[in-house]
């Protein structure tokens, strides 16, 4: 029996042994096991959401993790833009972006002529990622009225050649977040009634990011800012995890839905998995099976 088959199997396997096992609708789903989570996705309601939901609670910002070569990810942010205007959202802060260039993106939200061109080579040469699709997302900012917002250090490469390879790496990632912080913290001190949406690669807000504090909005929230993360999930291009595995499982493969996560599971990257729908044809990474217990 092939390996896709098996998996299944043991998919179908686990489902079956949940079934009748009492789950919250309102608790948060961990991402600890596959029997777990499989179990809390059939008690969640997995319909269709507005990201209205999200803003219920008050907040200062909302942390959007992407997987960077994902189109799909930030097409979903741009065909929503219109609604999180709606909802308050002031101001588009950007990974793909230095605090340096906060000139060009000040003046490309004035239209000044010309600079599309300008902003999409500066981010090709930041994130190895499609300029065209961040060109979009920040059109549709505009066209909102939503301010754009530069936060990361000016690109350097980094000697990781040596052995202390690892804790380079970590104090250039810790470097670049508390820039992000310190740039996003000052623009609130300065403008009280903002609301940030931040979109930054998944990894910073998930639990392989082993930089002290934890993790981004850990960061973020130590700094004073009220902070909701979302990770972002499937898409036409995408690393398979144990959420895109489980929609599959239970013929949601094909759905957009939100996932309420609990964030006392230290397995979990933020307080939200966006599930997009998946192309199957172009999972990337696909994970191996995880054993069911």
């Amino acid at each position: 029996m092939g390996s896709l088959k098996w998996t299944r199997v043991l998919l179908l396997a686990a489902c079956t042994a949940i079934q009748g096992r009492a789950y919250s609708q309102a608790a948060g789903c961990s991402l600890r096991s596959l029997n777990e989570l499989l179990g809390c996705m059939q008690a969640q309601k997995q319909d269709d959401f507005a990201y209205s939901r999200l803003f219920e609670d008050g907040f200062d910002v909302l942390v959007f993790g992407e997987t960077h070569f994902c189109n799909a990810h930030r097409e979903e942010l741009t065909a929503n833009m219109a609604e999180f205007r709606r909802t308050g959202i002031t101001h588009l802060a950007l990974e793909a972006y230095p605090v340096s260039k906060q000139d060009r993106l000040s003046a490309y939200k004035l239209g000044m002529a010309g600079l599309r061109e300008e902003l999409k080579e500066i981010q090709h040469s930041t994130l190895a990622a499609d300029p065209e699709s961040y060109a979009q997302l920040m059109d549709a900012a505009v066209e909102n009225g939503i301010s754009l917002v530069g936060i990361d250090i000016d690109y350097k490469g980094i000697d990781l050649s040596g052995p202390d390879r690892k804790k380079i790496e970590a104090l250039h990632q810790a470097s670049r977040e508390e820039l992000w912080t310190r740039t996003l913290a000052e623009l609130l001190k300065q403008e009280p009634e903002a609301k940030v949406l931040l979109l930054v690669g998944q990894w910073h807000i998930s639990p392989e990011n082993d930089n002290e504090p934890v993790r981004l909005q850990t960061r973020l929230s130590k700094a004073g800012l009220r902070t909701r993360a979302i990770s972002l999930e499937g898409g036409e291009m995408f690393i398979d995890s144990i959420v895109t595995e489980c929609a599959r499982a239970l013929g949601l493969g094909s759905r957009r839905f939100l996932l309420p996560t609990d964030t006392r599971d230290p397995s979990v990257g933020g307080d939200y998995h966006l599930h997009l729908p998946q192309d199957t044809r172009h999972i990337l990474l696909r994970r191996d099976p995880p054993p069911v217990r």
